[in-house]
């Protein structure tokens, strides 16, 4: 469910206690694909999910990145003769240099938040998304969601269109974006149980309101509408579907360890496996996101893990003597 990128374009930002600037660092490094990078200070998470964290400390030591951003980072400071700045100032809409291929532009999003994520939608598009929020949130807390549709050179804030029916201000955590229609996003608040989806790089958003928390969303990579939902807090750990991009979710299953999407078949495939309450795991597929009463079958049993991996369905099986043997 996750892949591993080249990054050729990478989109830096630095923040600072009171002011974040954008910085885009453009480096020619090889293939690369969408990117989010986290900047923080101090968190970090090994969740396959969450979108890669970068150490940034503020000052003068080195900062903690990977091999890609660390060379490119490391050679654009070497470019002192053929890099330039453009300042807020000098930006007009209608009237955009055209950047060198090893150059740097900055933007001053004049934010206080202290964590910010950035996502680039990929090659051929020109939009960069940030979100700025602080570590900690809750039902009170705020977030800002800016858009770049000329790569970085320049921001436009969204708040306004990421509120909630009352017209607080929603408290945004995360957002992921289509792994093939790049133009779709869902930007999920589980303080509040709100998601807000666009498919138009955020020209146009809506909002909807959840019976469950969204902690993790999936895509389906076949259909650009179609989102799995899961709630890491509910004690009964459901699944969500829904077809119409957070219009109308339903229940897949209960008591759900992990799912796996194989898109490799069609139509996909959704594999759950899950857990019944005083007996072993099972693993159920589906053909049809578990919407249809007689589409549903037992792939194996008596499971302790299961994982779908490229083209293999690794699992360990559990035998009565509580044997734990690999297959």
């Amino acid at each position: 469910m996750a892949s591993t990128e080249k990054v050729r374009n990478v989109a830096v930002a630095v923040t600072l206690p009171a002011v974040v600037f954008f910085v885009c660092v453009l480096i020619g490094l090889g293939p690369v694909d969408a990117k989010s990078i986290t900047f923080h200070p101090s968190m970090s998470n090994n969740n396959h999910r969450v979108p890669r964290e970068i150490v940034m400390p503020v000052g003068d030591e080195p900062a903690l990145f990977n091999d890609h951003l660390q060379e490119s980072v490391t050679r654009t400071r070497r470019m002192d003769s053929t890099s330039f700045t453009l300042t807020q100032g000098s930006m007009t809409k209608d009237s955009f240099p055209t950047l060198p291929a090893n150059s740097t532009s900055a933007f001053a999003l004049n934010d206080t938040h202290f964590m910010l994520t950035v996502h680039w939608a990929g090659e051929g598009s020109d939009v960069v998304v940030c979100l700025a929020r602080n570590p900690s949130q809750s039902a009170d807390t705020s977030s800002s969601v800016f858009v770049s549709y000329d790569y970085g050179r320049t921001f436009l804030r969204k708040d306004e269109l990421f509120k909630l029916p009352s017209g607080k201000p929603a408290s945004i955590g995360r957002f992921f974006n289509h792994p093939k229609v790049n133009s779709h996003y869902v930007f999920t608040d589980p303080t509040n149980r709100y998601m807000f989806t666009t498919t138009d790089f955020l020209s146009t958003v809506k909002g909807y309101a959840l019976d469950f928390t969204p902690d993790d969303i999936t895509f389906d990579e076949r259909k650009p509408f179609s989102i799995l939902s899961y709630d890491k807090s509910d004690r009964l750990r459901r699944l969500w579907f829904s077809s119409n991009f957070g219009m109308d979710c339903s229940v897949v299953r209960e008591f759900v360890k992990s799912w796996f999407l194989d898109v490799t078949t069609s139509p996909t495939t959704l594999y759950v496996e899950y857990e019944t309450p005083g007996q072993d795991n099972v693993v159920l597929s589906s053909t049809s996101m578990f919407t249809k009463a007689d589409d549903s079958r037992v792939v194996v049993a008596n499971v302790e893990d299961f994982e779908l991996r490229d083209d293999f369905m690794l699992a360990t099986l559990a035998f009565p003597q509580r044997t734990v043997r690999p297959v």
